[in-house]
């Protein structure tokens, strides 16, 4: 997150001002850093913003709060990404949900027409269904509670 556009591999040495001129015999500077204290980074920005790059635009200023803003829109990736796939994935249960009972609600259904069919009165029907769902209902106590 230092230099946008560089090698792959590279190092960034910083240096107090006196000493680069003194080393280099360049006064140009290439990169600056300014070391600001708690709190005064939105002044220092505004600052910059205000004088320094009116007077030239080509200078590139990367702070800190450019930093956490290109972080935070990195994060909400993440979110929108992670939301669309929740999303997905519950639609697909909804759908798995109403598909299985549907098709245990049509098994069922031809079951009891075969019922009905071999001789099976609607009367018997019912107090069958009524039996099973008792016994159904019974157990599921029994395992919850017992």
């Amino acid at each position: 997150m230092d230099y946008p556009y560089a090698d792959f591999i590279y190092i960034t040495v910083l240096l107090p001002e006196e000493k680069y001129i003194t080393q280099t015999g360049n006064e140009l500077a290439m990169y600056a850093a300014n070391d600001a204290k708690k709190g005064e980074d939105k002044q220092i920005k505004e600052y910059i913003d205000k004088n320094i790059l009116k007077e030239n635009d080509m200078i590139n200023v990367f702070s800190v709060l450019d930093m956490k803003e290109s972080f935070q829109r990195y994060v909400s990736k993440y979110y929108m990404i992670g939301s669309f796939l929740v999303v997905i994935l519950a639609f697909i249960g909804i759908m798995n949900f109403f598909n299985t009972t549907a098709t245990s609600v049509i098994s069922r259904k031809k079951e009891l027409a075969l019922l009905e069919v071999m001789g099976m009165t609607k009367k018997q029907i019912s107090k069958m269904l009524v039996a099973e769902g008792s016994y159904i209902w019974e157990a599921h106590l029994c395992l919850q509670y017992c």
